[in-house]
């Protein structure tokens, strides 16, 4: 049997969110030099590692981060509008809880895509650094979601978001019994049920919608009952009315790693 092999060439590059660990503007900075290597246009979405700057020795208080986000990344965004590759960039005007939303809607070689910022802007716990993990479906992203897949009436779509769009695991990894409900609870940390509910809601009938990619699931999990490592070749995630949902590491590392990844801090 004869096998041809075709090459596949990468047009564009979505960075689900979490480009630093602790919100810090050389984290940013040191993101942005990075990406700026590559030699294909690039879409940088908020993660909730990227809200609320903080270091050991003190907390900004509020999430500042956002706006350094956009500060730093504002001329790769604005050169998206005259990108050969990225078609009809949109980006959500709107604020929620006093900060800017982080919504883009664009087109590539005839397939919608719509990035959704669903990243909280709350903090953890008063004695805890950084925002909470959980994501929130905002009114005003649902609303652009819905807008959006309303608008487009041909083709394929495939959303862009940091939180994956699912809450239930349909295969797990081979892990001790005693784990398994601890695995359970931190596989579906994403949404609250009721939001759920509603991001199902948003995706019923939308047979266009072919699938969700996200970042936010870390490689490494650490709790009471032991270490957990996550393969991603084994984690999947149940679909969404139809939709797959597609897991990818999260850029940062933080702590929970099992070996140094390369965070750079200053």
């Amino acid at each position: 049997r004869m096998v041809a092999l075709v090459p596949i060439f990468a047009v564009f590059a979505a960075v689900l969110g979490d480009l630093t660990d602790s919100a810090e503007g050389c984290e940013f900075l040191k993101a942005r030099e990075i990406l700026g290597g590559l030699e294909i246009p690039y879409v940088p979405l908020l993660g909730n590692h990227d809200v609320w700057p903080y270091t050991e020795y003190e907390n900004s208080g509020a999430p500042i981060g956002v706006e350094t986000f956009l500060n730093v990344f504002w001329r790769r965004l604005e050169s998206l509008r005259s990108s050969e590759v990225v078609k009809n960039w949109e980006m959500d005007t709107r604020e929620v809880k006093g900060t800017p939303l982080v919504n883009y809607a664009f087109d590539v070689e005839g397939t919608h895509f719509i990035a959704l910022d669903c990243v909280n802007r709350e903090r953890r716990l008063e004695e805890d650094e950084g925002v909470s993990e959980i994501g929130v479906f905002y009114d005003e992203t649902r609303e652009w979601l819905e807008r959006h897949l309303d608008r487009w009436e041909t083709g394929q779509v495939i959303l862009l978001s940091h939180h994956p769009l699912s809450g239930e695991l349909s295969r797990l990894p081979q892990v001790p019994e005693d784990l398994l409900n601890n695995i359970r609870l931190m596989a579906y940390v994403s949404f609250t049920p009721e939001d759920y509910r509603r991001i199902a809601d948003s995706l019923r009938g939308r047979r266009r919608v072919l699938a969700d990619f996200a970042g936010h699931v870390h490689c490494l999990s650490e709790s009471q009952l032991g270490t957990v490592i996550w393969d991603f070749n084994r984690l999947f995630l149940e679909a969404v009315e139809g939709m797959e949902v597609v897991v990818t590491e999260a850029v940062a590392s933080g702590s929970n790693q099992a070996v140094g990844k390369g965070m750079i801090r200053l």
